[in-house]
């Protein structure tokens, strides 16, 4: 849409149902979709033209981060550990969001950050 020109039509083409047994109520009841606002805003953040043309995007990314801080890692701080030498190899995270938790040490590294403060 930032690229594009697009159009909208006044009428409904799909709808989204969110029921028990679905993928999404999975990823939510798991976590392992705690750090998709994290994703989005960090893809927009890559490209130039967008950051710079909305730079409320930088505040909206570091209140997603306080809030993966607060609501992911506060629920079993002990277990979110990653190696001492600070790669994001290796680490002891319950629930399947774990391999994304550890592709994207990056992200828990500064969320540890905010818990510090």
């Amino acid at each position: 849409m930032f690229f594009y020109d697009i159009g909208f039509l006044p009428e409904k083409l799909s709808a989204f149902r969110l029921h028990p047994d679905s993928m999404s109520a999975s990823n939510i009841k798991s976590k392992r979709n705690c750090l998709d606002q994290l994703q989005l805003l960090e893809s927009l953040l890559s490209e130039p033209e967008i950051k710079s043309a909305h730079p409320e995007i930088e505040g909206l990314r570091t209140k997603e981060l306080w809030r993966f801080s607060k609501n992911v890692l506060a629920q079993s701080p002990r277990n979110f550990a990653l190696p001492a030498d600070g790669s994001s190899g290796e680490a002891s995270i319950p629930a399947p969001a774990q391999m994304d938790i550890v592709r994207r040490g990056s992200y828990w590294k500064e969320a540890t950050g905010f818990r510090r403060l």
